[in-house]
């Protein structure tokens, strides 16, 4: 999703999900900017955290050693739970909670 100022017609932040575009979108319209970088990092963790749990997925599915199998279906929760944590940081700067 790319997300330009429309006055500027300037790119402002290639993002990967439409919460993050929305949440840059709310702060600089209300004059926010300096929030920009907060929500760039956490779509950055959130980014590897997303990557992470496809890895860790494929590997429940095509593992056929069980321990690792398990291993990594537990590490696939915890990415997956990461991954709607940040989600919702990067929501409070769209609603207030």
């Amino acid at each position: 999703k790319e997300f330009s100022q429309l006055k500027k017609n300037l790119k402002k932040i290639f993002t990967q999900s439409k919460t993050t575009a929305l949440a840059v979108a709310h702060c600089t319209a209300h004059g926010l900017d300096y929030h920009v970088t907060d929500i760039r990092r956490l779509e950055e963790k959130m980014s590897k955290y997303y990557n992470d749990a496809i890895f860790y997925k494929y590997t429940v599915e095509h593992s056929k050693d069980e321990v690792r199998a398990d291993s990594a279906q537990m590490r696939f929760e915890i990415a997956i739970d990461e991954c709607m944590r940040i989600r919702d940081q990067i929501e409070n700067y769209l609603f207030d909670k």
